[in-house]
């Protein structure tokens, strides 16, 4: 179990690498090409943290 949770926020720390923060986050996220992909990290994310704690 240590293992799939140490994979899973692996997999949760790198998916977010990538996203601007702050003023930057707030501009691109006007625009569907960046809008979209970062609502589907945060589902995949979201879906993450509820399997670690359904698991816990």
């Amino acid at each position: 179990m240590a293992q799939t949770l140490a994979s899973s926020l692996s997999k949760l720390s790198a998916s977010s690498r990538g996203v601007p923060s702050g003023k930057d986050f707030h501009f691109f996220n006007n625009f569907d090409d960046f809008k979209n992909p970062i609502c589907e990290i945060s589902n995949k994310s979201t879906s993450m943290l509820h399997t670690i704690n359904d698991n816990a």
